[in-house]
């Protein structure tokens, strides 16, 4: 069973001194001897520090019986798929449909061809708002621009709405004068254990509630957000109905969620690069609901949102969030993995 840097090794010996040798293409054989047996003769080994592309054999061996013989098992970790623009460096002018016609906004793609990201500007532009946009504070030298996310009420005439600024790998399937209703989620392939980058976030005090404009002393919270699933969802946020992601679905395989009314480094990691601006780095752990990787085409939904409760038309219109330089991290943590059998598995390291 092969995830992106790692693999579960599974074999059958009644011999108890049985392990594997695994082995890379035009590589060494390395000895695998922490292994997990049941009655059955059943053994299985956890595996880290593999790569992507490349092919691996294993099979199994015993110090006891040198004349055993198995036949190699060979398998490949396949490469990731690339998310194109995580960094949030390349902005474009796209146009769709609104409630005011026809409208050109800003989104954080590559290019028009190739439109990843969005955001909830479509439907803002309608008020001639901008919810999200580029901007030059970065939060590290090599970035050259990231995404700033800022909640505003957004309307004209009789009509508008709470809205928060927000990117989310995704697309919008209508905007109207009540929200919008988005598809949450775009292909991908691969097995990611973190969500990583950096943020920057300036929280207001909540001056609107389900739509309704308020005065009240609790402050906003940003959110970020990762799940992987073998479906897209339709998420719906309108006055008169609200559809969330439902992360609880059976079809979501792995997510994760960070929510913070601040700006601070919660990693406990020491950062060699230097941070600019006033940023923090975060990382947000996927955690898994199974140790077997499901078959076929999966999507990835990547969501950022200055006012966690932006879908209910919550939060506040002085709350200013900054992202940049996302990044996935695909090597093994036990955590990630925790609710399944793997959580409770000795890794070993191929490279150790």
């Amino acid at each position: 069973v092969s995830w992106t840097t790692f693999a579960l090794l599974k074999g059958n010996c009644i011999d108890e001194t049985a392990y594997f040798l695994i082995q890379p293409a035009g590589g060494t054989a390395k000895a695998i001897k922490t292994v997990t047996r049941d009655a059955e003769g059943n053994i299985s080994a956890l595996v880290t520090g593999l790569e992507a592309g490349v092919s691996y054999s294993y099979w199994l061996v015993s110090d006891e019986n040198a004349d055993m013989s198995c036949e190699p098992v060979t398998f490949t970790l396949a490469t990731p798929y690339e998310v194109p623009n995580m960094g949030f460096d390349s902005w474009v002018n796209l146009s769709g449909d609104t409630p005011m016609g026809t409208k050109s906004y800003t989104s954080p793609n590559i290019s028009v061809d190739n439109v990843y990201w969005e955001s909830g500007n479509r439907g803002a532009a309608a008020a001639s708002k901008t919810l999200t946009s580029e901007t030059s504070e970065t939060a590290l030298s090599t970035s050259s621009k990231a995404a700033q996310l800022k909640s505003q009420w957004a309307g004209v005439a009789i009509w508008g709405a709470f809205a928060a600024g927000s990117v989310y790998s995704g697309y919008p399937i209508s905007v109207s004068t009540s929200g919008a209703h988005l598809m949450y989620g775009r292909p991908y392939q691969g097995f990611p254990v973190y969500l990583r980058g950096y943020y920057k976030y300036t929280p207001g005090t909540i001056n609107y509630r389900e739509g309704k404009e308020v005065s009240e002393e609790e402050l906003d919270q940003c959110i970020i957000q990762i799940a992987l699933s073998t479906k897209q969802y339709e998420v719906i946020s309108t006055t008169s109905e609200v559809v969330t992601y439902p992360f609880d679905d059976e079809s979501v395989f792995a997510y994760g969620t960070y929510v913070s009314g601040t700006t601070e480094d919660l990693t406990g990691e020491t950062h060699t690069e230097e941070i600019l601006n006033g940023y923090a780095p975060f990382k947000v752990r996927l955690n898994y609901k199974t140790a077997t990787p499901p078959d076929g085409p999966f999507y990835i939904l990547i969501m950022a949102s200055s006012s966690r409760y932006g879908d209910y038309f919550t939060g506040s219109t002085s709350s200013v969030m900054y992202v940049d330089e996302f990044s996935l991290d695909y090597n093994y943590d036990a955590e990630a993995f925790s609710g399944t059998t793997l959580g409770n598995m000795t890794p070993v390291n191929i490279n150790d």
